[in-house]
C-alpha cells in the first residue's frame, strides 16, 4: 500500500504539491504538467487532472486505475477556507472514513453518497488496487460557499453557520440520477474542447446546486419521518405512470434509485401493496380501459401502452376485465 499525504484548495499549487508527495512516497517520478498528473506506467494509468475554474472554484477529474492500493491522508492545515464535494461514479465505492470530534462517519453504503468536507475535516481515502477509479471532485472557497449557498437556505439543515465561523464541516447526501449523469458527462468531455473551463464551471454549479438541494430535501424529509429511498421510489413511480409504454425493468428501476433489486422490490411492495411488475400491469390495464372508452382502436391502445404482441395484450386485458377488448368495445356500445 502506498500512503500519500495531500491537501486541496482552488489554486493550481495543490495539484503540483500532490504530485510531489506521490514522488516522495514512492521514490518514483510523478510529474505534474499543465495541472495534469502523469504517473509512471508501473504505478497507474488514466487521467488525474485539475481545472482551476475561478479564484474560488476548481474541479478535479479522475478516471484512472492504480496498480497498488493508494491511501490518501489529508494533511491538517491552519484555517478552514476550502471545501471539497466528491461525486464518485466508479463501479466500486471509494472507501472513505471521516472523523469529527471523535465521531466517525463511514460513507460506504448500498446507496451511493455525495460527500462534502472541509480541508481540515479529518479523513482518509483508500483507492483499491487494479479497479477503475472514476470521480469528480469540486473545490470551493468558503467565501464562495457563503455567498452562493447560505443566503437563501435555513442554516440548521446543513450547519452552514460553521462556514461563517470557519469550523471543520462535513455533510452527506444521496447521489441522485441527474448528478450521476452530469458527473459522467464531465469525464467523457474532450479535454481539448473549446471553452472547456466555462463548460466545466457550468457543470460545477449544477452539481453543487443539486447536492445542496438534495441535502435540504433529505433534512426536511427526515423531519417528516420520510426516507430519501422512499422519495426516490415515489418519484420513479410517478414519472413512469406518465409514460406507460416504456416501463423499465425491476433491475433498471432499482439502479435508478441507487439500491439493490431486493431492497427496491421489498420497499415498492410495502409502499404500494403490489409487486413492481403487477403494479404497472394494473396501471396499463386501467389506462387501456380509459382509452377504449374514449373510442380509440384496440391497435392504437396496444401501441400506446407498449405491447408489441396483440394476443398478449388481449389476454392481459381479459384477465383484468373478464372480457376481450373487442367484447369490451361491443358491450360499451
Amino acid at each position: 500500500m502506498i500512503e500519500v499525504e495531500y491537501y486541496f484548495s482552488t489554486s493550481n499549487q495543490w495539484i503540483m504539491d500532490f504530485a510531489k508527495s506521490f514522488s516522495e512516497s514512492t521514490g518514483l517520478e510523478v510529474v505534474c504538467k499543465e495541472n495534469k498528473i502523469i504517473f509512471p506506467e508501473s504505478m497507474a494509468s488514466g487521467r488525474y487532472e485539475y481545472y482551476k475554474l475561478s479564484e474560488s472554484l476548481g474541479m478535479l477529474c479522475v478516471d484512472a486505475i492504480f496498480l497498488d492500493e493508494i491511501l490518501l491522508q489529508k494533511t491538517k492545515l491552519v484555517g478552514n477556507d476550502y471545501y471539497g464535494v466528491v461525486f464518485n461514479i466508479g463501479e466500486d465505492d471509494i472507501s472513505v472514513v471521516q472523523k469529527l470530534n471523535k465521531r466517525v462517519i463511514d460513507i460506504n453504503s448500498p446507496v451511493k453518497q455525495v460527500v462534502l468536507s472541509s480541508h481540515t475535516f479529518n479523513s482518509s481515502v483508500l483507492f483499491p488496487k487494479n479497479k477503475p477509479i472514476r470521480y469528480v471532485q469540486i473545490f470551493v472557497h468558503r467565501s464562495w460557499a457563503v455567498k452562493n449557498l447560505t443566503e437563501s437556505r435555513p442554516t440548521e439543515f446543513t450547519n452552514f453557520d460553521d462556514f461563517a465561523n470557519a469550523m471543520p464541516m462535513g455533510a452527506i447526501a444521496g447521489f441522485d440520477l441527474k448528478s450521476y449523469k452530469l458527473a459522467n458527462e464531465i469525464l467523457e468531455l474532450d479535454s481539448d474542447k473549446p471553452n472547456l473551463i466555462q463548460i466545466l464551471e457550468g457543470y460545477a454549479c449544477q452539481l453543487i446546486a443539486l447536492f445542496f438541494n438534495n441535502l435540504e430535501v433529505e433534512y426536511l424529509e427526515k423531519k417528516k419521518g420520510i426516507s430519501q429511498d422512499i422519495v426516490r421510489i415515489i418519484d420513479l413511480k410517478e414519472k413512469q405512470e406518465l409514460n406507460l409504454a416504456e416501463i423499465v425493468s425491476l433491475a433498471q428501476a432499482a439502479e435508478a434509485c441507487f439500491m439493490s433489486k431486493t431492497k427496491f422490490a421489498s420497499m415498492f411492495n410495502t409502499l404500494f401493496k403490489k409487486n413492481y411488475g403487477e403494479y404497472f400491469i394494473q396501471k396499463k390495464m386501467e389506462k387501456a380501459e380509459q382509452l377504449l372508452k374514449q373510442g380509440l382502436s384496440i391497435n392504437s391502445v396496444r401501441t400506446m401502452l407498449g405491447y408489441s404482441n396483440m394476443s398478449y395484450f388481449a389476454k392481459t386485458f381479459k384477465k383484468f376485465y373478464g372480457v376481450a377488448p373487442k367484447t369490451f368495445i361491443r358491450n360499451k356500445s
